[in-house]
This record gives structure tokens, sequence and C-alpha cells, in this order.
């Protein structure tokens, strides 16, 4: 079992993820606190490096394509859904859709988005460090016109009942996020602080 859990000042969600020796089920659900933004959708990612004591998405560099697959990292590349070899193994949103808000129609400035299920054999549970979903990896979320990262959340095992295995993993930091500014043109500038990650139970 593993999980991330979002809860970055009003950004709050989380991602289970459970092995069967096979295939992963996973499920990402964004409770309430992200900026609308019109039909776009949002971009949903395994990185390589986990969320820094500072706080800052951006540290955690690119998404976990361990295989090479994109030639140009960061940039766009022609993800198959059908055929995942063609794909990121972090590009979770290419693989398996984007997030939606729950309510299209709503005029309301942020929005919790429709939860997804999905599976994905592509994500390796062994002890190797260069592929493995462990040693480190975070979820982030971004917007994908700009790909701005709006929140990101370390990814830590855990047991059956989403409790993180080690003191270590409970020390590890996430990030508040704050939304500075935003709309008409104007930027978003994100400043954060460590918090403690704790999973949802």
């Amino acid at each position: 079992y593993a999980a991330a859990k979002f809860e970055f000042y009003g950004v709050v969600g989380y991602m289970h993820l459970t092995y069967n020796g096979t295939t992963t089920l996973g499920t990402i659900h964004i409770m309430a606190g992200l900026p609308r933004n019109g039909t776009e959708g949002y971009f949903y990612h395994l990185h390589q490096k986990p969320v820094p004591a500072n706080g800052n998405c951006t540290e955690t560099t690119g998404h976990l394509d361990p295989f090479h697959v994109n030639p140009m990292p960061g940039h766009p590349y022609p993800c198959n859904p059908d055929d995942l070899h063609t794909c990121e193994v972090g590009d979770l949103s290419g693989k398996h859709g984007l997030l939606y808000p729950a309510d299209p129609s709503s005029r309301d400035w942020l929005t919790d988005t429709k939860p997804i299920t999905f599976l994905d054999p592509q994500l390796d549970w062994t002890n190797d460090p260069a592929v493995s979903i462990f040693y480190g990896r975070s979820i982030n979320i971004h917007r994908p016109s700009d790909l701005v990262r709006y929140t990101c959340a370390n990814l830590v095992e855990t047991d059956k009942d989403w409790t993180p295995l080690s003191n270590a993993a409970l020390q590890a930091s996430a990030m508040k996020t704050s939304i500075d500014s935003y709309g008409n043109g104007s930027s978003i500038r994100f400043t954060g602080r460590p918090i403690t990650a704790l999973l949802i139970a």
C-alpha cells in the first residue's frame, strides 16, 4: 500500500495505491481547494523526487520516466493509453484521464474534483531505486496549459489502514501552498512551509 495526502492551504485530497502482485489499483480525489481553470482539467503525475523541506514543488523535478519514453522531458509527447509502453511511468493522467471539477457549471473560484480510480501495471513496487514508485517520489497536480504546479505531496509506503510504515515517512516534508495572486493575466506565485505528512486513514 502507498498513499499521498494533499493538505496545502485549502487544497485537500489524497491518492491511494494498492498492489495485488500484478497491477496497481489507484484512486485520486481532490475534495476542496483547487483553483478552477475552465475546461482544462488537471494533470496528475508521479515525480522523480520528494517535496523538499522548503515546500517547492518544482524541486520534485520531472516525471518518473526510467525507460526514457519521452525524448524531451517536460515537453508534450505522444502517450497512447491503449499502449502503456508509449507513456512515461509517471504520466498518470496521460494513461488514466485528467481530473475534472465535480460540478463544471459552478461559478465558485475553488473546486473539488471527480474521483478517478485506475489500474496501472507499470508502477513498480520493487526495491530497485531506478524504477520503484518509492525512493522519494511525489505526486504533483498541474494546470495543463502551462504546467503550473498547483500542489504536490510525498508518496509513502503504508499499511492496509493507510498508516505510514516508518517514522521517517511520518516526518517527510509535505508542502503548504499559498496562492498569492491569480486571474486576469496575473501570475500565480507559490510559497510554502513544511508540514508533517500524515495520511488519510
